[in-house]
């Protein structure tokens, strides 16, 4: 019974790691992830932009969500320096351009 629990678990965890967990249902249309870094640095020499205030540079495009994450890379601990700190932002496909325009660009699955 407990290998049957724990194969059922693992074959919901690998459907959804295959994206058909996020899969459009219906006429929803396609979706994209931008991001800017938020600015922060080191020792708290850098204030932060809100995700709120960033949001504003997509104005006229639909932010269907918004969080704030850290951009996966490594960087030297020195104060001033950059925290990696990003505030990423879901639009629509269509809207890609738009976005790059303001000067974010597009969250690859691989950041």
């Amino acid at each position: 019974m407990k290998f049957f629990l724990l194969a059922l678990i693992a074959l919901g965890l690998v459907g959804c790691a295959t994206g058909h967990c996020r899969a459009r249902k219906g006429n929803q249309p396609a979706t994209v992830f931008v991001y800017k870094s938020d600015g922060s640095k080191q020792c708290a020499m850098g204030a932060p932009v809100s995700l709120e205030t960033m949001a504003e540079e997509l104005k006229g495009l639909k932010v269907i969500s918004q969080v704030k994450k850290s951009d996966g890379k490594m960087y030297a601990m020195v104060c001033g320096g950059p925290t990696g700190k990003i505030n990423v932002y879901e639009i629509l496909a269509t809207d890609l351009v738009k976005a790059e325009g303001a000067g974010f660009k597009e969250l690859k699955s691989d950041n």
